[in-house]
C-alpha cells in the first residue's frame, strides 16, 4: 500500500493544519511541532514585511501629497496673477 499523501495547491491554511494535526500529530509529534513553529515564523515574519511595506507606501503617498500641494498651488497662483495681473 502507498502511504503518500497528495495535496493540492488549493487547501486553505487551516485545512493544512487541521490535515497536519489530525494525520501527523501522534505519529510524528516533534516534526509537527517544528512545522508550526516554523509557519507561525514565517506568516509573523509575513505580516511584518506587509506592515513594513504599508507603511512605505503611505510615506511615499504622503510625499507625494506634498508635491501635489505644491504643483496644485503654483498652477492656481499663476492662473489668478494672470487673470488679475
Amino acid at each position: 500500500m502507498d502511504n503518500a499523501i497528495v495535496l493540492s495547491e488549493g487547501l486553505e491554511e487551516s485545512t493544512v493544519r487541521a490535515l497536519v494535526e489530525i494525520a501527523f500529530g501522534d505519529l510524528f509529534p516533534e516534526l509537527c511541532d517544528n512545522w508550526h513553529a516554523t509557519t507561525t515564523d514565517i506568516c509573523s515574519r509575513h505580516k511584518e514585511e506587509l506592515a513594513k511595506r504599508k507603511d512605505t507606501v503611505r510615506q511615499e503617498i504622503a510625499r507625494g501629497m506634498d508635491s501635489l500641494h505644491n504643483a496644485l498651488r503654483e498652477v492656481v497662483v499663476k492662473d489668478v496673477t494672470r487673470l488679475f495681473p
